[in-house]
Parts: structure tokens; C-alpha cells; sequence
């Protein structure tokens, strides 16, 4: 059954609560939401486990790691604004110019 949190945020949630996103972390999330965390130390040791495998950022040039920890993923919603802006940009070029460009 779903219901309706009572929280500023407005986030739902099932009845039992959602488990932490990291893999293999059996944990209900901090706030039983999905998507969510247990506690800082599962997202920090998440988070420095990604740095030293190599995963980063969805966006290019940037070298964190991304928020889950999981490859795919943005860092933060700065990134993921910012590389929808850069390719808003490049949408915006007609294929007239870009022919032009080339």
C-alpha cells in the first residue's frame, strides 16, 4: 500500500519503507523512501568504493563519482543541469550551420 508522507519533502513510500540504494545493503533508506541512503557511512563507503574502481561522473570532464555510486549516473544535479545545458546548446544548432561549421 502506498502512502503519502507526512514530510515537508512530499517523497511516498511503501508501508515497510525502501531499502538503501547501495547494493547489497539490506538497511531500510534513512527516510524510507527509494533512492535514498541508510546512513552517511553507507553512502561515503559507497561512494569511496566507486572513486576506487575509476567510476565518475555521467558528465563529461567531471571526476566524482556519481551520487549511487553506480556507473551511468551524475554526481549531483549541478552535473546533470549543466550537461543538459551543453547539449541544449549543441540542439540548437540547425544542420544548415552545422554543415557550415564542418
Amino acid at each position: 500500500m502506498l502512502q503519502i508522507s507526512g514530510s515537508r519533502s512530499g517523497g511516498y513510500s511503501d508501508a515497510a519503507g525502501a531499502l538503501c540504494v547501495r547494493p547489497g545493503c539490506a538497511q531500510k533508506s534513512y527516510d524510507g523512501r527509494p533512492n535514498h541512503f541508510c546512513t552517511r557511512r553507507c553512502r561515503e563507503s559507497t561512494l569511496a568504493a566507486a572513486r576506487a574502481q575509476g567510476v565518475t561522473c555521467l558528465r563529461e570532464g567531471c571526476q566524482e563519482p556519481p551520487w549511487n555510486g553506480q556507473p551511468g549516473y551524475f554526481c549531483s544535479l549541478d552535473c546533470r543541469a549543466a550537461s543538459r545545458s551543453t547539449a541544449d546548446a549543441f540542439a540548437q544548432v540547425s544542420p544548415e550551420k552545422f554543415k557550415e561549421l564542418e
